[in-house]
């Protein structure tokens, strides 16, 4: 009897070491995708706005470049979302709420729908024309509509 109870203690134990530990590794997961999310933002601000480009020496950020993951997180992230979906409708000017609910059919996880603006106001592909509604810049607008 005792030993019944030992090992039911230590399956107990080792339950609850195993939630901690997948709680730990959600944690860590998220704080990965937040540093290649900031990753790619300051390397494409450098590039866009400044005309820097990824250094070749940097073996660690060459490395996370080539990711299949990290490419397949920001070919989807929001403003390239958004930027498809200007060109869809033909630069149909879109709301804020337009945009959520076309992401969340999208299935893209929306989880602070008040970002969206300050990131597309970040992004030079955008125009905010008032009230968190938002179009391709015309010149931008123009250049993918005539290689189309």
């Amino acid at each position: 009897m005792a030993l019944k109870e030992e090992l039911s203690g230590m399956l107990v134990a080792d339950q609850k070491e195993l939630l901690q530990v997948q709680e730990k590794l959600n944690t860590l997961n998220d704080k990965l995708i937040d540093l290649k999310k900031s990753i790619e933002s300051t390397e494409y601000l450098l590039a866009h706005k400044f005309g820097v480009q990824e250094s070749k020496t940097d073996e660690t950020a060459q490395y996370v470049m080539q990711k299949k993951s990290f490419k397949r997180y920001f070919k989807n992230s929001i403003p390239n979302l958004v930027y498809e979906m200007l060109l869809e409708s033909k630069n149909k000017p879109l709301h804020k709420k337009e945009i959520v609910n076309r992401l969340l059919l999208k299935g893209k996880k929306v989880e602070n729908p008040n970002s969206i603006p300050t990131s597309l106001g970040r992004d030079e592909r955008f125009k905010n024309i008032g009230s968190n509604t938002f179009v391709i810049v015309d010149e931008v607008y123009q250049k993918e509509s005539a290689s189309s």
